[in-house]
């Protein structure tokens, strides 16, 4: 999580129990926020969301768990898996 000038980022959330509201998670945070943007499937915040696709300029970052086939190679996700 990263707030900068009313911006919230979301990277992740890291939790026993998902069933909670967007609400719910803004009403723990004491900064005000105008915006919000999500790096993971937002499918269990049970808020109405548009899905706007953004370009990372640079090296970006990915994470794997286990073994990574491709490491230090370029690749490339296939368009069903990309956010």
């Amino acid at each position: 999580m990263e707030i900068q000038d009313q911006q919230l980022k979301l990277f992740d959330l890291v939790t026993p129990n998902l069933n909670f509201t967007l609400q719910a998670l803004l009403e723990q945070i004491p900064e005000a926020i105008a915006e919000i943007l999500i790096y993971f499937s937002p499918d269990c915040l049970q808020f109405a969301m548009q899905a706007v696709a953004e370009t990372f300029e640079g090296d970006s970052l990915l994470m794997v768990r286990g073994t990574f086939a491709a490491e230090h190679q370029q690749f490339t996700l296939p368009r069903s898996a990309r956010c």
